[in-house]
């Protein structure tokens, strides 16, 4: 009951296994040995495919971690902090904007204030056209990042 070098102990439980086996103790040893080559490479295929899990689950958690800590130090801001800055100022320049007309027009002779105020709402827009752009630009990125899971 040996086979290349194996107990009796650890052949019962290669068969309880899978191992082939031709009857009550009796192997064939060319399917047998087949049988133990094919078991090892797929031991190691599956001890290969944790440990390519394990290593990346390691480079995503240093990848976190680094991030953390960039944005600890200032390097970084989320990307809400980064949106609601650009909003923000978008509303300042618009206010500003709306504030100063009245002064300046006030001005201008009066042939003058026509293209004045077209030139302002020109200004509003192109600056509302960029915020929805953005804001588009921002939404694209975090469909994307919802989509593949980053």
């Amino acid at each position: 009951m040996i086979i290349v070098g194996l107990s009796k102990q650890r052949i019962t439980q290669l068969v309880a296994e899978g191992m082939p086996k031709q009857g009550v103790n009796q192997f064939y040893l060319p399917d047998s040995i087949q049988w133990l080559i094919g078991s090892k490479v797929e031991r190691q295929q599956e001890n290969l495919d944790i440990t390519q899990q394990r290593t990346q689950l390691f480079k995503a958690q240093t990848e976190k971690h680094e991030i953390d800590n960039r944005i600890r130090k200032g390097e970084l801001i989320e990307i809400e902090d980064f949106q609601r800055i650009v909003f923000d100022l978008a509303n300042l320049v618009s206010q500003q904007i709306d504030a100063v007309e009245p002064r300046i027009s006030k001005a201008l002779p009066l042939e003058a204030r026509k293209d004045f105020r077209i030139e302002l709402k020109s200004i509003r827009e192109s600056i509302a056209n960029a915020v929805e752009n953005f804001a588009n630009t921002i939404d694209s990125i975090e469909d994307s990042e919802a989509a593949t899971g980053t």
